[in-house]
């Protein structure tokens, strides 16, 4: 309805993405962007199966007759979208900004445990950025293949240094120690 309620008032059709946060008992909009977003529609393919990109081009594109109009939208799942930094033998967790501080970007699949991660890595690079995405049976299940990525990445590079400014408050406990 938020989102709606936006649109209509500055006269906005097509993609729009609004953020908002929960406090307090309320729903505060935190940011309204009227761009197509980059982080919704992975979260929300590796959550339900529903690609979002697929179904704005079948608005825009000619129908094929071959093709189902509507795809099965499966179980809900759990996935995590995270972004990471190792620099100076640290691992952080950071904002989206920092994909733009490295590269060239490139998509690998099962990146340490990873499902996916979009990522700057590349062999004897000691300083590099990565999206991690991380899908589960549920929201549990994915934080918990969260915390073995990172526990992998830490180990494989012998990062002692983590930073994760609220990681109990966004996933729960980090656990394990680096070997």
């Amino acid at each position: 309805k938020m989102a709606v309620t936006l649109a209509e008032a500055v006269g906005l059709s097509g993609i729009m993405d609004v953020e908002a946060i929960f406090h307090e008992g309320r729903l505060k909009v935190v940011e309204i962007d009227a761009r197509f977003p980059s982080q919704t529609p992975i979260a929300v393919y590796h959550s339900t199966g529903i690609n979002l990109v697929e179904r704005l081009a079948r608005i825009f594109t000619p129908q094929d007759e071959s093709r189902p109009d509507s795809v099965p939208i499966r179980p809900m799942l759990g996935s995590i979208l995270e972004h990471i930094r190792v620099r100076h033998g640290k691992l952080s967790v950071c904002g989206e900004q920092i994909m733009a501080e490295d590269g060239p970007l490139h998509l690998e699949a099962d990146f340490f445990g990873a499902d996916e991660a979009l990522t700057s890595h590349a062999p004897g690079k000691n300083e590099w950025v990565a999206t991690l995405m991380v899908k589960g049976s549920d929201l549990e299940d994915a934080r918990e293949g969260r915390d073995r990525v990172i526990r992998e990445i830490r180990n494989r590079f012998g990062l002692k240094s983590y930073n994760d400014e609220s990681p109990e408050e966004r996933f729960g406990q980090v656990l394990g120690q680096v070997r």
